[in-house]
C-alpha cells in the first residue's frame, strides 16, 4: 500500500510540476510575444524616423545642389558683368578722350579763324589805308 500511495504522491507531484510547467511556459511565450511585438513596435518606429531622417536628408542635398549650381550661374553672371562694365568703361574712356581732342581742335581751328579775320581785318585796312596814301599822292 506504501509503494502505492508514494507511486500516487508521485504522480500527483508529476502533474502538478507538469501543470507548473505548463503555466511556466505559457507565461513565458506570454511574455516573450509581449517582448516581441514591443520589439517590432520599436523596431518600425525606428525604421519610420530613419526613413523620415532619409527623405530630409534628401531633400536638404537636392537644396545644397540647387544652391550650388544657382551660386556657380550667379558667379558666370557676375563675370560676365565685370567684362561688360570694364568693356563699358574702357569705351567711356576712350569717348571722353576723344571729346577732349574735339574740343581742343575746335579751339585751335577757332582761334586760327580768329587769327585769318583779324588778317584779313588788317590787310584791308592796309589796303584801304594804302589806298587812301595813293591818292594823296596822285
Amino acid at each position: 500500500d506504501e509503494r502505492l500511495s508514494g507511486g500516487n504522491e508521485e504522480r500527483e507531484e508529476l502533474v502538478k510540476y507538469q501543470e507548473l510547467d505548463k503555466k511556466k511556459r505559457s507565461l513565458e511565450y506570454t511574455i516573450y510575444e509581449k517582448e516581441l511585438a514591443d520589439t517590432r513596435a520599436k523596431l518600425e518606429e525606428v525604421e519610420s524616423s530613419r526613413t523620415a531622417v532619409s527623405e530630409k536628408s534628401a531633400k536638404v542635398h537636392e537644396h545644397m545642389v540647387r544652391a550650388h549650381a544657382l551660386h556657380k550661374e550667379l558667379e558666370k553672371e557676375l563675370k560676365t558683368n565685370e567684362k561688360s562694365l570694364d568693356k563699358s568703361s574702357k569705351e567711356s574712356q576712350a569717348v571722353a578722350n576723344q571729346k577732349r581732342a574735339a574740343v581742343k581742335r575746335k579751339a585751335e581751328i577757332e582761334l586760327d579763324l580768329k587769327d585769318l579775320n583779324d588778317k584779313v581785318l588788317s590787310d584791308r585796312n592796309s589796303e584801304a589805308d594804302r589806298e587812301a596814301e595813293m591818292a594823296n599822292l596822285l
